[in-house]
């Protein structure tokens, strides 16, 4: 599955950039570079979370 599959074509994710971004009812609810200090916002949402990381720039995806 891609990643534009699964998250919001609405939200601008350019300020996420190498950060894990939690998804909750098309809305980002958090966002961090290390995934563990975001754990309370997962757990809090009523809904399955989708949880991506935004890859950096650089990266290249096959």
């Amino acid at each position: 599955m891609a990643i534009n599959e699964v998250l919001p074509s609405k939200v601008d994710f350019s300020r996420y950039v190498g950060q894990w971004v939690v998804i909750c009812e098309n809305k980002v609810v958090a966002h961090d570079k290390n995934l563990n200090k975001i754990e309370k916002e997962i757990k809090e949402c009523k809904k399955e979370p989708v949880i991506a990381k935004i890859p950096k720039k650089e990266t290249l995806i096959f």
